[in-house]
């Protein structure tokens, strides 16, 4: 087992990193003189273990949380190479955890949230009613074929459903 871990100072910089070895001496590493990783950027830092995952899956683990942080830090982390670039079959396994976990995190926080949602929404349509209508009519003048199409599909099927 291994270890994924965010360094961070003051000023809201950060270095995700990976170890197979202990946190402690990790962080020793880090902070010694001969540390020749970009890490040295941070000076004085404050360290965080993120996880605790195999070590044959921890570069997944550390592009995952490494897109968190600059997704919610854009450039504030100072680490030199992204994690799992430019290989391909990485890189594939890597998105599949990542938008599965983000799908995972929005369903929980959709149903967590579900009248909020709802109001924010009834009150978006509410305000933007005009603009929405604009917005349908323009599209109905591009797509005026495609719309009618689909409209005739829907009127087949239901009268097929109807029928059986």
């Amino acid at each position: 087992m291994g270890f994924i871990y965010l360094l961070y100072n003051d000023a809201g910089f950060g270095y995700i990193g990976q170890t197979s070895g202990t946190m402690n001496k990790r962080i020793k590493d880090h902070k010694g003189k001969s540390n020749s990783c970009c890490s040295k950027k941070l000076g004085e830092f404050y360290w965080l273990m993120l996880e605790e995952a195999p070590n044959e899956d921890l570069l997944d683990f550390e592009r995952y949380y490494y897109d968190i942080y600059n997704e919610m830090f854009p450039g504030m982390l100072v680490n030199r190479n992204v994690p799992l670039r430019n290989k391909k079959e990485g890189a594939k396994a890597s998105y599949k955890k990542y938008r599965d976990k983000k799908l995972e995190y929005c369903r929980i926080y959709n149903e967590a949230n579900k009248e909020k949602i709802l109001e924010y929404s009834r009150d978006y349509r509410e305000v933007n009613k005009e603009k929405i209508l604009v917005s349908q009519r323009d599209y109905y003048a591009v797509n005026k074929e495609k719309v009618n199409q689909r409209r005739r599909e829907l009127y087949r099927n239901k009268r097929k459903l109807i029928t059986n």
